[in-house]
C-alpha cells in the first residue's frame, strides 16, 4: 500500500519531497520493506512514484503514489528600454504546471504615467501550456525631454503556481541612445557551463540586447 498522494509547492527547480512510508504485507513472510522507483527531489509537475515489494519466492506487489509540485512564477531580469519602442517581458514557470491554465494577475505602477509614457494597464497573464508567456506594451514617444522614468509591473497572487524569487519586475525607460548589452552562453550538444574534451564541438554564443531597436551591431 503506497503512501497518500502529495501535491507541495516547488522550492527550487528541483524539490525535496518527503514521500512517506509505503507498507507491504505477506501472507508467508510477514512484513516485508517497499520500496520507490523514483529519487525523492522532483521538478515541477506530476510524478508517478512506484512502490514495490517482493516475497522470498520472488512474488512481486506494486501500488503508486502520486506526487504534484506546484511550479513558481516568475518574471525576466529588469530591462532598459527607451521611447517609441515595444517591451517585451517574460513571464516564466519553472517547470511544467500540475493544472493549466496558470493565470497571474499584475498591477502596474511607477514614475511613468499611463496613457502618456506607455499603454500598459493592470491585467491578467495566463499560461495555458509550457512553461512561459510574454506580457507585450508600448513605450510612448511624448517627444519631451523626460528624465529617467520607471514602470514597475508586480504579481499578484497566481492560480497553479506560486510566486516565485522576481515577482516585481521594473522597466526603465531613458532618452536617447543607449549601450547594447551581450551576454555569452556555451553550448555542447545542449546549453551548458561545464565542457569535455571528449563531447565535441563547443559552441560560444553571443546573445546581443539593445533597447535602441534601430541600432546596427559589429561584433568582435
Amino acid at each position: 500500500i503506497a503512501p497518500a498522494d502529495i501535491t507541495v509547492t516547488a522550492t527550487g527547480l528541483y524539490t525535496l519531497v518527503d514521500f512517506g512510508e509505503a507498507t507491504a504485507v505477506d501472507e508467508l513472510d510477514g512484513v516485508l520493506p517497499a520500496v520507490s522507483d523514483l529519487d525523492n527531489h522532483l521538478s515541477p509537475g506530476v510524478h508517478t512514484v512506484i512502490w514495490s515489494a517482493t516475497d522470498n519466492e520472488g512474488n512481486a506487489g506494486t501500488d503508486t503514489q502520486i506526487i504534484n509540485i506546484v511550479p513558481l512564477v516568475d518574471f525576466s531580469i529588469n530591462q532598459v528600454s527607451v521611447e517609441g519602442n515595444a517591451v517585451e517581458v517574460k513571464v516564466l514557470l519553472n517547470g511544467s504546471a500540475v493544472n493549466y491554465p496558470v493565470e497571474v494577475p499584475y498591477t502596474v505602477s511607477g514614475s511613468a504615467s499611463i496613457g502618456v509614457d506607455h499603454d500598459l494597464i493592470d491585467g491578467m497573464i495566463t499560461i495555458n501550456s509550457g512553461t512561459e508567456t510574454m506580457l507585450t506594451f508600448n513605450i510612448i514617444n511624448d517627444g519631451t525631454g523626460d528624465s529617467d522614468e520607471s514602470i514597475v509591473i508586480t504579481m499578484g497572487t497566481p492560480t497553479n503556481a506560486a510566486p516565485g524569487f522576481r515577482s516585481v519586475h521594473t522597466v526603465k525607460i531613458v532618452e536617447g541612445n543607449v549601450a547594447p548589452q551581450i551576454k555569452l552562453s556555451a553550448d555542447q550538444g545542449g546549453a551548458t557551463r561545464i565542457i569535455s574534451q571528449a563531447a565535441g564541438m563547443v559552441t560560444v554564443v553571443a546573445e546581443l540586447s539593445d533597447p535602441n531597436s534601430g541600432d546596427v551591431h559589429t561584433f568582435d
